[in-house]
């Protein structure tokens, strides 16, 4: 059978005990992939902010963090005009606020800032926190993307493939649509609005609303939504045996599925910074700091793209 075939069980097996067993029953209630992604989100704000400029106080640091977490679910709550998830999520928000605030204050924030710019230890870094965005960011999509669209009291909003997709966009990809519109990625956290890259060129900074509008769209299929009204999307489900997954295996395949497109998107972006060019050494340094750019604005939780610290040679 193909559940077989794939081993998902498994694998979601792991996924759930990584993220929900807690380190300790009273002390650290919380499991070590909650744990390693909220240090991952507090090393994203700084990265948002200027990196290495980042100049922000404590208290707007962490604004900027609950920003990072909840802009897209704060602006989904808004469209559906149902209570945001942000009311009663207190406990992420001392996690992932805490984490953040205990980073900024001591010196671990600015050594992790660092320790990315050595070549080899910032490759890992950036290609692990690619993996572990896309595996834990795909039940975010689903949870509070799909499944609030599905639930939703207006049967023309639950029945709407539209509104799944929209909201999974927003969910998955609409904080760094947010950062690019209020300038959020100020050094100095001198904050406004402007004209957003992804007004003028549409896919310049939503290559995350488009993977999650797809990832939304693979659950949507493969638990056989009736939101997904599209026979040939059914018989090739079918055909391909797919369509027996447990709904719990469907969420492990779209966790690793997220997971790859992220890992191989930074891959892509890292390998095309870092390749030699044959144009002088001027427009090449223009064209590796675009690069970089566009990546950093893109996807606030996938590392940094800068050139790495080299020992044995010059920098690119």
């Amino acid at each position: 059978m193909i559940q077989d075939n794939l081993a998902l069980a498994p694998i979601g097996d792991k996924l759930e005990y990584w993220a929900r067993s807690p380190l300790h029953p009273t002390l650290l209630p919380v499991g070590a992939l909650a744990l390693v992604h909220a240090a991952r989100v507090s090393h994203a704000t700084r990265q948002v902010a200027g990196s290495h400029k980042y100049r922000l106080t404590v208290w707007q640091g962490f604004v900027l963090n609950q920003i990072l977490m909840f802009g897209g679910v704060v602006v989904s709550g808004m469209l559906l005009g149902i209570p945001s998830p942000l009311l009663v999520a207190w406990p992420v928000v001392v996690l992932y606020g805490g984490m953040h605030v205990l980073l900024d204050v001591s010196p671990v924030g600015k050594v992790l800032l660092q320790v990315q710019d050595w070549e080899f230890v910032g490759l890992f870094m950036d290609l692990s926190f690619a993996l572990l965005d896309g595996v834990l960011r795909a039940e975010g999509i689903i949870d509070l993307g799909v499944e609030p669209v599905l639930r939703h009291a207006s049967p023309q909003v639950s029945s709407s493939l539209f509104a799944a997709l929209l909201n999974s966009a927003i969910i998955g990809g609409g904080v760094p649509l947010l950062i690019d519109l209020f300038k959020l990625d100020s050094p100095t956290g001198e904050w406004g609005i402007r004209t957003p890259a992804w007004v003028k060129h549409p896919l310049n900074g939503t290559n995350d609303a488009l993977s999650a509008t797809l990832l939304a769209f693979v659950y949507l299929a493969l638990t056989r939504s009736t939101a997904v009204k599209l026979p040939l999307i059914a018989s090739v489900v079918e055909a391909s045996g797919l369509d027996k997954l447990s709904e719990r295996d469907v969420r492990t395949l779209c966790s690793l599925l997220l997971g790859a497109i992220l890992l191989a998107e930074k891959a892509t972006v890292l390998s095309l910074a870092a390749a030699p060019s044959s144009k002088p050494a001027a427009s090449k340094s223009r064209a590796v700091a675009a690069a970089a750019s566009a990546g950093a604005k893109s996807n606030t939780t996938n590392g940094s793209t800068k050139n790495r610290k080299q020992p044995s040679r010059k920098q690119q």
